[in-house]
């Protein structure tokens, strides 16, 4: 078979918002790009919702300076389960936890479901569960990414997506404008300083 190139207009994202807009759902899985996309996003102009795979935590923290304040962390591998979502606390829920995500993945791999393998799933309110803050998100996806097992909800199994929800455009400005009162116990995960000092970095 003969082959020849084609090229093709290349832009930025920001040219991008630019022409078309800023969405409604932004969803990023750019490989490793995700915080150029990020960046030229305006904390007083969001999407209502954004996803992006959760990779690396400074996605998280970007996703917090930018001002989102709800979150999700949602498990790509159920998207069509109807199991319930055990924890990790003792032997037993997670002998459960691992149960279910085989018959979830023979499930995806020999029926027909809504949502087919390595698909993007639901976003916004049809997501499943619900909306955490900063600190849940965090500890959940930090036991995860330093192999504490026993720890948090998540599953060392399958791979997740980081999902945001913006607050209203009010209470947007009145954190840019006041970030001491945004704290929420960030200092309980990884030291409000830092988590200010980087997402500065990053912006």
């Amino acid at each position: 078979m003969k082959c020849h190139p084609i090229e093709i207009e290349c832009v930025t994202f920001d040219k991008l918002l630019t022409k078309y807009g800023v969405p409604y759902y932004l969803k990023l899985d750019a490989e490793g790009a995700e915080p150029y996309c990020l960046k030229c996003l305006q904390p007083t102009s969001l999407p209502e919702y954004v996803s992006v795979e959760a990779e690396d935590f400074e996605y998280l923290v970007l996703l917090w300076h930018l001002g989102y304040r709800q979150f999700k962390i949602v498990d790509q591998m159920r998207h069509n389960s109807r199991f319930p979502d055990f924890g990790n606390d003792n032997m037993f829920s997670r002998a459960a936890k691992r149960a279910c995500w085989y018959a979830d993945r023979f499930k995806n791999r020999f029926s027909r479901v809504p949502f087919a393998r390595g698909c993007s799933g639901p976003f916004g309110e049809e997501t499943p569960g619900t909306w955490q803050t900063f600190e849940e998100v965090a500890y959940n996806w930090l036991a995860l990414h330093f192999g504490h097992h026993k720890r948090g909800t998540l599953n060392h199994f399958s791979w997740y997506d980081f999902h945001g929800k913006a607050l209203p455009s009010t209470d947007t400005a009145q954190v840019i404008s006041h970030p001491a009162k945004t704290r929420c116990g960030l200092e309980n995960v990884v030291g409000w300083d830092r988590v200010c000092n980087r997402g500065k970095e990053l912006l």
